[in-house]
């Protein structure tokens, strides 16, 4: 048995960080006794300790437990010596052979990012295969942010420049690649969406990502692959959520005649259609708004026109009584 041993005082929310992430964490640090030795927030002064995770910065028992941790999680640690400083300690502060308490707190993470620039195709090629392979592994345990992360790592590994000249073999594979990119991309982006916490980021992630992306994915996918009906279901769920009924009602139509038995699909098209037609059966709403102006304008004017009668009236009649004779 190691004598390491961690107790959760807080759940954490997301997934727990991947290896090489950077991550942020508050702690605190006491000897058996109880005795505080060091303390990352005291009063106004606030230093949290950032480090990678499999590097060597820090100590092997944070190691270990930053990588079980999520996001706000709030954990007591024991740790022997042999995961802290050693059997030799840190005098004076912490002696020889004591075991310690630490209280640490994952503040957040950041997932490790593409650091290799390739100045030819095959190598980032390959760097770009290992991130698709990271992402599928991530996608198989349901961590869904990991997993988009490490398919739009797969792309920027490979830079546009590198596909010049290339020829029709290597460009194919790239489209390939990409287009197993962007859909795994949408696929997580969708899952990820379903969460109320993340609703915010849903809506923001369909404005600049599943416009653009999950387009260019699906057209890039029919292109290559006309027979791949998942790229117009996805690319359709796509233009759903952004408005685009007509061209969603498309795209699910173009689904269903790839794949005629795909009862998921039918029922989706059908229930497009009817929101459809709602939608069309309904243009008064579209022009109420102008409606309402024009008939507000046209009592504007009507007023001002009879307004304007009084006015000449009342002027008639007193132009009439200045020319009556004083004598009267």
């Amino acid at each position: 048995e190691s004598g390491l041993w961690k107790y959760v005082h807080r759940e954490g929310v997301g997934e727990p960080p991947v290896q090489h992430s950077r991550v942020t964490m508050h702690y605190a640090t006491y000897l058996s006794s109880g005795r505080l030795v060091n303390v990352s927030r005291e009063g106004r002064r606030s230093a949290p300790s950032a480090f990678q995770l499999g590097g060597q910065q820090a100590m092997e028992a944070w190691q270990l437990a930053a990588a079980s941790m999520r996001r706000g999680e709030l954990a007591w640690l024991r740790s022997p010596p042999n995961f802290a400083y050693g059997p030799g300690g840190a005098p004076p502060l912490i002696p020889a052979g004591e075991d310690l308490w630490f209280a640490l707190e994952l503040m957040d993470f950041r997932l490790p990012a593409t650091l290799q620039c390739f100045t030819e195709l095959v190598p980032a090629m390959q760097e770009a295969e290992k991130h698709m392979e990271v992402g599928r592994s991530e996608l198989r345990r349901e961590a869904f942010a990991q997993a988009r992360q490490a398919f739009r790592r797969a792309l920027a590994a490979v830079p546009e420049k590198l596909l010049l000249g290339q020829p029709v073999a290597e460009a194919v594979r790239f489209a390939a690649l990409e287009r197993a990119s962007l859909l795994n991309q949408m696929l997580c982006s969708q899952r990820l969406g379903q969460t109320a916490e993340e609703e915010k980021l849903q809506k923001e992630h369909w404005q600049d990502v599943l416009k653009a992306a999950a387009i260019r994915a699906a057209s890039t996918s029919e292109t290559a692959s006309p027979w791949l009906a998942k790229a117009h279901f996805r690319r359709g769920l796509a233009r759903e959520q952004l408005g685009y009924l007509t061209d969603a009602v498309a795209d699910f139509a173009a689904a269903l005649r790839i794949e005629p038995g795909d009862s998921a699909v039918a029922k989706r098209l059908e229930a497009l259609r009817q929101r459809q037609q709602r939608v069309d059966l309904k243009p008064t709403q579209m022009f109420a708004g102008i409606l309402e102006r024009e008939r507000l304008e046209r009592e504007r004017e009507a007023a001002a026109a009879e307004l304007a009668v009084r006015k000449q009236r009342k002027e008639e009649r007193l132009r009439r009584l200045n020319l009556r004779p004083s004598g009267e």
